[in-house]
Protein backbone atom coordinates (compact mmCIF):
# COMPACT_ATOMS: atom_id res chain seq x y z
CA UNK A 1 0.00 0.00 0.00
CA UNK A 2 2.76 2.39 0.77
CA UNK A 3 4.24 1.74 -2.69
CA UNK A 4 0.98 2.78 -4.31
CA UNK A 5 0.89 5.89 -2.11
CA UNK A 6 4.45 6.78 -3.09
CA UNK A 7 3.68 6.21 -6.77
CA UNK A 8 0.58 8.44 -6.66
CA UNK A 9 2.58 11.18 -4.87
CA UNK A 10 5.24 10.99 -7.60
CA UNK A 11 2.54 11.30 -10.26
CA UNK A 12 1.00 14.25 -8.40
CA UNK A 13 4.29 16.02 -8.01
CA UNK A 14 5.23 15.37 -11.63
CA UNK A 15 1.86 16.82 -12.71
CA UNK A 16 2.46 19.88 -10.54
CA UNK A 17 5.96 20.37 -11.92
CA UNK A 18 4.66 19.94 -15.43
CA UNK A 19 1.81 22.48 -14.96
CA UNK A 20 3.79 25.00 -12.92
CA UNK A 21 5.28 26.91 -15.92
CA UNK A 22 1.84 27.21 -17.54
CA UNK A 23 0.23 28.49 -14.35
CA UNK A 24 3.04 31.00 -13.82
CA UNK A 25 2.70 32.19 -17.41
CA UNK A 26 -1.08 32.57 -17.01
CA UNK A 27 -0.64 34.54 -13.76
CA UNK A 28 1.92 36.82 -15.40
CA UNK A 29 -0.40 37.40 -18.37
CA UNK A 30 -3.28 38.20 -16.00
CA UNK A 31 -1.09 40.69 -14.11
CA UNK A 32 -0.03 42.35 -17.39
CA UNK A 33 -3.66 42.46 -18.54
CA UNK A 34 -4.77 44.11 -15.29
CA UNK A 35 -1.97 46.65 -15.58
CA UNK A 36 -2.99 47.40 -19.18
CA UNK A 37 -6.62 47.92 -18.10
CA UNK A 38 -5.60 50.31 -15.32
CA UNK A 39 -3.41 52.29 -17.71
CA UNK A 40 -5.87 52.44 -20.61
CA UNK A 41 -9.22 52.68 -18.78
CA UNK A 42 -9.24 56.49 -18.46
CA UNK A 43 -8.55 56.92 -22.18
CA UNK A 44 -11.23 54.40 -23.15
CA UNK A 45 -13.77 56.07 -20.85
CA UNK A 46 -12.90 59.51 -22.27
CA UNK A 47 -13.36 58.23 -25.82
CA UNK A 48 -16.69 56.61 -24.90
CA UNK A 49 -17.96 59.88 -23.40
CA UNK A 50 -16.87 61.81 -26.52
CA UNK A 51 -18.59 59.27 -28.79
CA UNK A 52 -21.82 59.48 -26.79
CA UNK A 53 -21.69 63.29 -26.83
CA UNK A 54 -21.26 63.37 -30.61
CA UNK A 55 -23.99 60.77 -31.13
CA UNK A 56 -26.48 62.55 -28.89
CA UNK A 57 -25.78 66.03 -30.25
CA UNK A 58 -26.08 64.70 -33.81
CA UNK A 59 -29.57 63.48 -32.92
CA UNK A 60 -30.45 66.87 -31.43
CA UNK A 61 -29.18 68.74 -34.49
CA UNK A 62 -30.98 66.39 -36.87
CA UNK A 63 -34.21 66.88 -34.94
CA UNK A 64 -33.82 70.66 -34.99
CA UNK A 65 -33.11 70.63 -38.73
CA UNK A 66 -36.24 68.59 -39.39
CA UNK A 67 -38.30 70.97 -37.25
CA UNK A 68 -36.74 73.95 -39.05
CA UNK A 69 -37.49 72.30 -42.40
CA UNK A 70 -41.14 72.11 -41.38
CA UNK A 71 -41.24 75.71 -40.16
CA UNK A 72 -39.61 77.04 -43.32
CA UNK A 73 -41.81 75.11 -45.71
CA UNK A 74 -45.19 75.62 -43.98
CA UNK A 75 -45.49 79.17 -45.39
CA UNK A 76 -44.64 77.73 -48.80
CA UNK A 77 -47.56 75.31 -48.44
CA UNK A 78 -49.92 78.23 -47.95
CA UNK A 79 -48.43 80.02 -50.96
CA UNK A 80 -48.64 76.81 -52.99
CA UNK A 81 -52.28 76.32 -52.06
CA UNK A 82 -53.25 79.91 -52.93
CA UNK A 83 -51.85 79.65 -56.46
CA UNK A 84 -54.45 79.01 -59.16
CA UNK A 85 -54.55 75.55 -60.71
CA UNK A 86 -53.21 76.65 -64.08
CA UNK A 87 -50.40 78.80 -62.71
CA UNK A 88 -46.89 78.35 -63.99
CA UNK A 89 -45.74 77.66 -60.42
CA UNK A 90 -47.94 74.57 -60.07
CA UNK A 91 -47.04 73.35 -63.52
CA UNK A 92 -43.33 73.61 -62.82
CA UNK A 93 -43.62 72.14 -59.31
CA UNK A 94 -45.90 69.38 -60.54
CA UNK A 95 -43.52 68.39 -63.31
CA UNK A 96 -40.61 68.52 -60.90
CA UNK A 97 -42.38 66.38 -58.31
CA UNK A 98 -44.33 63.97 -60.53
CA UNK A 99 -43.16 64.34 -64.12
CA UNK A 100 -45.32 65.57 -67.02
CA UNK A 101 -48.39 63.55 -65.98
CA UNK A 102 -49.07 64.92 -62.53
CA UNK A 103 -51.95 65.22 -60.13
CA UNK A 104 -52.00 68.45 -58.11
CA UNK A 105 -53.94 66.91 -55.23
CA UNK A 106 -51.43 64.09 -54.88
CA UNK A 107 -48.62 66.65 -54.87
CA UNK A 108 -50.29 68.57 -52.06
CA UNK A 109 -50.81 65.39 -50.02
CA UNK A 110 -47.17 64.38 -50.47
CA UNK A 111 -46.11 67.90 -49.51
CA UNK A 112 -48.25 67.96 -46.35
CA UNK A 113 -47.19 64.49 -45.26
CA UNK A 114 -43.51 65.24 -45.83
CA UNK A 115 -43.61 68.50 -43.89
CA UNK A 116 -45.69 67.27 -40.95
CA UNK A 117 -43.98 63.88 -40.71
CA UNK A 118 -40.60 65.58 -40.81
CA UNK A 119 -41.63 68.04 -38.12
CA UNK A 120 -43.04 65.30 -35.88
CA UNK A 121 -40.00 63.08 -36.43
CA UNK A 122 -37.72 66.03 -35.70
CA UNK A 123 -39.58 66.80 -32.48
CA UNK A 124 -39.34 63.15 -31.38
CA UNK A 125 -35.62 63.01 -32.18
CA UNK A 126 -35.06 66.24 -30.31
CA UNK A 127 -36.95 65.02 -27.24
CA UNK A 128 -35.15 61.67 -27.17
CA UNK A 129 -31.63 63.09 -27.50
CA UNK A 130 -31.63 66.43 -25.67
CA UNK A 131 -31.43 65.22 -22.05
CA UNK A 132 -28.70 62.61 -22.65
CA UNK A 133 -26.80 65.18 -24.74
CA UNK A 134 -26.88 67.71 -21.92
CA UNK A 135 -25.98 65.04 -19.39
CA UNK A 136 -23.03 63.63 -21.34
CA UNK A 137 -21.70 67.11 -22.11
CA UNK A 138 -22.00 68.79 -18.73
CA UNK A 139 -22.20 65.82 -16.31
CA UNK A 140 -20.12 62.99 -17.81
CA UNK A 141 -19.55 61.19 -14.48
CA UNK A 142 -23.28 61.05 -13.83
CA UNK A 143 -23.84 59.78 -17.34
CA UNK A 144 -21.22 57.06 -16.87
CA UNK A 145 -22.73 55.95 -13.56
CA UNK A 146 -26.23 55.81 -15.05
CA UNK A 147 -24.95 53.88 -18.07
CA UNK A 148 -23.08 51.45 -15.81
CA UNK A 149 -26.19 50.90 -13.66
CA UNK A 150 -28.33 50.43 -16.77
CA UNK A 151 -25.88 47.82 -18.14
CA UNK A 152 -25.83 45.92 -14.85
CA UNK A 153 -29.64 45.57 -14.76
Amino acid sequence: MSAQKEESEDKGSSFETMMLPYVQHALEAAKNGAQFVFEEAPDVIRQYVMFEAVRRWAGVITGLLLILFGIVFIPNMVTYKKKPEDSQYKKVMGRWLRGNDYDVMLDEVIYYVAIFAGGILGFILFCIHIMPAIKVTFFPKLYLVETFIHLIK
